[in-house]
C-alpha cells in the first residue's frame, strides 16, 4: 500500500492506494465546496476540508480550510452557477486575500458590481 510520501511524489506505479491516502496525490482536490447564498448568507450545500465560511460583504466570501495548505501558492479554481440569463464573474483572492488557511472569493456582474449569487463552487489543489 502506498504511503503518504509516495502519494505526494506520484511516481510509484505498482502500489495500491488506500482511500485514506488518495488526498495526498498532487492531482487530488485538497478542498472543495458547493456553496449557496440563501437570503444573502453563504452556506455549504456540500464540502470537503472546509471548516467555515466568512461573510465579508455583498459578493465577498472567505472559505476557511480545515487543514492548512503548506503555502499560499496553491491553485484555487471556481465558478458561479446562476439560473436564467444573468452573467456573473468570480474572482479568486480579491484584494490579495489568499492564505494557507483561507481563500477569499468575490462574485460580480460583468460591470464589476459585487452581488451575492445563488450558487458558487470552488476547489483547491496544492500541497498541505
Amino acid at each position: 500500500i502506498a504511503v503518504q510520501s509516495e502519494m505526494e511524489t506520484g511516481t510509484d506505479t505498482t502500489r495500491a492506494v488506500a482511500p485514506g491516502r488518495q488526498q495526498y496525490h498532487p492531482s487530488a482536490a485538497k478542498g472543495w465546496i458547493n456553496g449557496h447564498n440563501g437570503g444573502g448568507t453563504p452556506t455549504a450545500r456540500a464540502s470537503y476540508n472546509v471548516s467555515s465560511l466568512t461573510d465579508i460583504a455583498v459578493g465577498q466570501i472567505g472559505i476557511n480550510w480545515t487543514t492548512a495548505f503548506s503555502s499560499a501558492d496553491y491553485c484555487p479554481v471556481g465558478g458561479v452557477g446562476e439560473y436564467g440569463t444573468n452573467v456573473y464573474v468570480m474572482l479568486m483572492g480579491s484584494g490579495g486575500n489568499r492564505t494557507t488557511t483561507r481563500q477569499d472569493i468575490q462574485t460580480t456582474t460583468p460591470a464589476a458590481v459585487n452581488t451575492d449569487v445563488a450558487e458558487w463552487n470552488v476547489a483547491a489543489f496544492g500541497d498541505q
